[in-house]
Parts: structure tokens; C-alpha cells; sequence
């Protein structure tokens, strides 16, 4: 491997808020790995990047701006210039997103002067980026490209779906433009005409122009992609050609697993058009195989490092972003070694992806040109030097996947201490309902017996605030200090050991977890009978009356002995008190891993 220089920091810059983005964390592990002091832009400290043994130092993400573009680039030129500063040296500046890279091709001359990057036009990022410039720049070099049209009216966009024919992809221009939370994709497949209409009167919301562009059917072995890194000389430095095996979304997303695949015919399109366009540092581009002209068709040209380009790290463990290092300090980078066969996998998405198209039944694959070599496999998230990401992705994906499995009807799972209540509401759109087609009837109503105590009902989201905050939900008595489920720290605390009580030969200093994530939405407890008050003031049980706690198979409470006597109070839970809010923020080398990690001021 060559020897990369450690004076030289590097900071890995990304403004997409996606804590699932693991082309930032193959760069942080890449040149971390290398002996480069690694800084990134990330969305909080606890993301997965955040937590990686090689990263020295993250760096706040500037703060979504409600205003216009341009306070919003501002914000972020600013953010950039402070990380600058507190770097105090000229750092490689290693963008990771569309919009990350447009801006640092126009940063002005006193931020530009912090960072060492290519040498390029500052317009020819966004030229290539900008789906609508795209169409231009293949017409003019003889690129392969799908028929694309820019409808400037409703009258146009039924044109070009009759042109075109169904079904069609529509793209938004400039990606990087569309809100937040405005739920515009930038790709979408489009079935019907009405679909097209709609979407076109949204463009003013979307900031930029609508593209429609005829579907290439999509097949295994039909989407490639290259990677490249092209020195100050214009020279192809690293990189390779790679197959998609599998996408997510299936057919039409971001690679799940891939492998390097030489294809001559495609890298030799692609080091001809940088090199005519004078393209200096890291290019992505996408590529399908048309099945009816066989011709490669270039989709999509991102100029910076792909989320996949630790596939292509060669036998001598060079890969783009260190090449790319190399170059800007100065130091040679050797001819590269590929290894052919090398297999890249995203483990949070290849799964489900091999499942649903195998599901998909798909056609036959591509003609494919020879490969051979052994077989490596390059991990996203998994690393044996570097646990810690991975983890808190895992965890992340969980989370979220009992987020959407809450949101199906009756999708509440059933946890302790109740029972999962029978939905009356409608479904939730897009999901179909059980029972073919009938939601499940409400339980039949129970003979009249013995009151019992009340069973609390499973914590929702207004209820999500008392738990962080330590006090005990609706209808369930207090945690006791030091035993489980007493309260979970405040945000400032999380991962710290907090004191529990003491004075007790068996107490000790616990670590917490960090809160979880609010649950489903349950109903209210229901309220005690007058009965039922004066038997607990009394602290006296009828016979044969039933826990709150538990539950049998049938779904009824169950029995508790006599001998259990009355219920105890517990003891409200203690916990460290909060820093104040005007504390200073602790910037000093905390131990992480195999490297030595300064915290970000966040």
C-alpha cells in the first residue's frame, strides 16, 4: 500500500442529512486506516459514523435553513469555513454528496484557501449532476443516453408520454433542491399519464425543472457503473468498472451488493468524456445496457466518490479517496492491481433486495463480459477493527423497522404488561387490511366478575417525554432506583454511568441505554372504579382478583396469590443532575477504538 501522508488532515464533506450514508464511512476507514487524521460532517454524534474508531473529530452539520437556497448554501460555506478553522491546517476537502460538490467547486477564494482540491471549471459539477445538462453533455461528446424530454406544460407532458410510451421514468433536474419533507423522490417510475400530470404541477414545488425519459427495462446484469479518480495530469489514477447484482429500491436504487466486473468498452467511453471535459478528481457514473440496441446508456454522472467505491480498492489497497489524497500531497500514486471478482455488500439492504427479487422473478441476465480473479467481499457497515458503526446501524434499523411494523393496522406488538388493543380505525393507506380485506373484530365482551386492579396501556408518543424525563407512565407505578426499567438519563447523559442509590451492600454504578424510540399509540388506562380505590387505599384484595402486570394466553390477567400481600410503594428513581445549559462543551481526546478521538462541538 503506499504511503499516504499523515501531516495532511482530510475532512469528508456531506450536507445530505442520512445517517445510513456508508460511502462517508468507507472514506473515514480508508484513509483512517492509512494513518490520516479523518474529519466529517455529521448529523449528530451518535449516528454511525460518528461512533467509528478511525474518524478523529465530526463535525456539526449546519441546521436545515427555512429560508431560501441561497441562506441555506451560505449556512453551509460558513459551517465549512468554521471546521476549516478548527482543523489549523489545509485539509484534502473529499465532498460525498451532489450538493456538497457543486458548493465546493464554488467556494470563495479565503474558505478555498483552507482545503486542498482538483483543479477544475467551477461549472462542471453541476454540469454533470444537473439531469437536464446531462442530456446536453452526452449529445455533444456521442454518449449513449435515454430519450429524455423537458415538458414545459400540461399539453407537453401528455406529448411526451404518447413519445415516450408507459410506463416512463420522471427525474427532477436538481435533486438537491427538493424539500425535505415534501415526499418528491428524485427518480420515479411513472404508470399513467395523470401520474405525469401531477408531478409537472408540482415543479414550482420542487425548485426545478421535471424530466421524462423513456424506461429501460431493467434486468439482472443491465446496470454498471464506474468509478474513477483522474489526477492533476487528467490521468486515470484508480478505479474500475462494477455490475450491479442487486439495488434497493429493487431495480431502480443505490447498489445493495455489486461486484468489479473489467469491462473495456465502458471504461474507455468513460475515461474518454473526462478526459474531454477536463475533469480533474473522483467521478461516479451510471450506466444500463439497452437489450434492443445492445448499447450501454449513460443515467447518471455524480462528481464525487460513489457510496460503493471501497469495491474497487485494488490488490495494493488503493481505492479513489486515497488516490485522490496522493495526488493533492504530492505523492505517486503506483499503477493500479485490480482484483476482479471482488464483491461489495450493504448489509442493511442486500437482504430484503435478494428476497424481494427473487420474489421479482426477474429476466435472464445480460451477456457479460469474462472475469475471473478470487473472490474478496467488502463489507459497508461490518469491519472487525471498526464494531462500533455497524452496531448502532443495526440498531437504527431496528428501530426503525418496529416504527413501520407499529404502523400496519393492529401492528402494535403485544408487550409486557399488556395486551395489544383491537384497532377499530381504518387502515393506514397503501397497506392492505387482515383478514381479507375486514379488520379484526373487537373482542367479545366478558362475563361480569370480580373487579380488578387497571392495566395501563401501552406507552404512545405523548407519553415519550415522561419516560426521558424519568416519571413514571399513566397507571404504572414508579422504577426502582438501580433496578431495571428505572428512568433513562437525560440526552446529555446518554452512555454515561449515572450513580444509583447507595448505601446497600448490593448497590453498584449501572450504564444506561440510550431512551428508546417513542412506541405505537395505545389507548388511555382506564380508570379505577370506586371500589376498586377504597380496596387498594386499604391495601386489600377481593378473592380471586387478577395482576395488571401480566397476562395469559388468552389474553386475561393472571392470577396472583393472596400471600403476595398489598402492593408496595417504590422509592421515586434518582439520576445525575444535568449540566447546565451554559456549560461549556468538553472538547478533550476521549479514547475510542484504536484511534484518539476529539468530540465534536455539537
Amino acid at each position: 500500500m503506499p504511503s499516504l501522508n499523515s501531516g495532511v488532515p482530510a475532512l469528508i464533506f456531506r450536507l445530505d442529512r442520512n445517517p445510513f450514508h456508508h460511502g462517508s464511512l468507507g472514506a473515514v476507514r480508508s484513509l483512517g486506516r492509512a494513518g490520516v487524521e479523518v474529519h466529517a460532517f455529521t448529523e449528530s454524534p451518535r449516528v454511525p459514523l460518528a461512533r467509528s474508531a478511525y474518524l478523529h473529530r465530526p463535525h456539526p452539520m449546519p441546521e436545515p435553513a427555512a429560508g431560501s437556497r441561497q441562506e441555506a448554501d451560505r449556512a453551509a460555506v460558513e459551517a465549512l469555513d468554521r471546521a476549516g478553522a478548527r482543523i489549523g491546517r489545509r485539509a484534502v476537502l473529499i465532498p460525498m454528496d451532489d450538493r456538497a460538490a457543486l458548493l465546493a467547486a464554488r467556494l470563495p477564494p479565503p474558505v478555498r484557501s483552507r482545503f486542498l482540491q482538483p483543479e477544475v471549471a467551477p461549472e462542471l459539477p453541476e454540469r454533470l449532476a444537473d439531469k437536464a445538462q446531462l442530456v446536453s453533455v452526452c449529445s455533444e461528446f456521442g454518449v449513449s443516453h435515454p430519450a429524455t424530454e423537458q415538458p414545459g406544460s400540461l399539453t407537453e407532458v401528455r406529448r411526451a408520454v404518447g413519445r415516450l410510451g408507459l410506463p416512463l421514468i420522471a427525474k427532477w433536474s436538481r435533486p438537491w433542491h427538493l424539500p425535505a419533507d415534501s415526499g418528491l423522490r428524485s427518480t420515479t417510475a411513472v404508470h399513467s399519464e395523470a401520474e405525469a400530470l401531477n408531478l409537472w404541477e408540482r415543479t414550482a414545488e420542487a425548485g426545478c425543472p421535471l424530466l421524462l425519459q423513456r424506461l429501460l427495462p431493467g434486468r439482472p446484469g443491465a446496470d454498471w457503473f464506474f468509478h474513477g479518480c483522474f489526477g492533476t495530469d487528467g490521468r486515470l489514477l484508480a478505479g474500475g468498472t462494477g455490475r450491479k447484482e442487486l439495488s434497493w429500491p429493487v431495480g431502480a436504487g443505490l447498489t445493495a451488493a455489486g461486484s468489479w466486473q473489467p469491462h473495456t468498452q465502458l471504461t474507455r467511453d468513460a475515461v474518454r468524456l473526462a478526459q474531454r471535459l477536463g475533469y480533474r478528481g473522483i467521478l461516479d457514473l451510471d450506466f444500463r445496457w439497452d437489450a434492443d440496441t445492445g448499447a450501454y446508456h449513460l443515467l447518471d454522472a455524480n462528481p464525487r466518490p460513489g457510496a460503493q467505491f471501497r469495491l474497487f480498492t485494488d490488490d495494493g489497497g488503493t481505492d479513489v479517496v486515497r488516490a485522490l489524497h496522493l495526488d493533492l500531497t504530492g505523492r505517486p500514486v503506483a499503477d493500479p492491481r485490480p482484483v476482479p471478482g471482488r464483491l461489495f455488500v450493504t448489509e442493511n439492504y442486500a437482504p430484503v433486495a435478494a428476497l424481494l427479487t427473487a420474489r421479482g422473478g426477474r429476466a435472464s441476465r445480460a451477456p457479460l463480459p469474462p472475469a475471473g480473479g478470487r473472490r474478496q467481499i467488502e463489507a459497508a457497515w461490518f469491519a472487525p477493527d471498526d464494531l462500533a458503526p455497524f452496531l448502532a446501524m443495526a440498531a437504527r434499523t431496528v428501530r426503525r423497522a418496529g416504527r413501520l411494523l407499529a404502523a400496519l393496522p393492529g401492528g402494535t406488538a403485544r408487550r409486557r404488561g399488556g395486551v395489544r388493543p383491537a384497532s377499530t380505525a381504518a387502515p393506514t393507506q397503501g397497506v392492505a387490511p387482515r383478514s381479507g380485506g375486514r379488520l379484526p373484530a373487537p373482542p367479545a365482551s366478558r362475563a361480569p366478575g370480580p373487579p380488578s386492579a387497571p392495566r395501563s396501556s401501552p406507552p404512545g408518543p405523548e407519553h415519550a417525554a415522561e419516560r426521558r424525563h424519568g416519571e413514571p407512565l399513566p397507571g404504572r407505578p414508579a422504577p426502582q432506583p438501580g433496578r431495571r426499567g428505572a428512568a433513562p438519563p437525560a440526552d446529555g447523559d446518554v452512555g454515561r454511568p449515572t450513580a444509583r442509590a447507595r448505601g446497600t451492600a448490593g448497590s453498584r454504578t449501572e450504564t444506561h441505554r440510550r431512551p428508546a424510540e417513542s412506541l405505537a399509540a395505545g389507548p388511555t388506562a382506564a380508570a379505577p372504579t370506586p371500589a376498586a380505590t377504597s380496596r387498594a387505599a386499604a391495601g386489600t384484595r377481593p378473592p380471586g382478583a387478577r395482576s395488571a402486570g401480566r397476562a395469559d394466553a388468552a389474553g386475561a390477567p393472571s392470577a396472583v396469590s393472596p400471600a403476595d400481600g398489598p402492593p408496595r410503594p417504590s422509592p421515586t428513581p434518582t439520576r445525575a443532575a444535568p449540566a447546565p445549559s451554559s456549560a461549556p462543551r468538553s472538547n478533550t481526546p476521549e479514547t475510542t477504538g484504536t484511534s484518539r478521538k476529539v468530540s465534536g462541538d455539537y
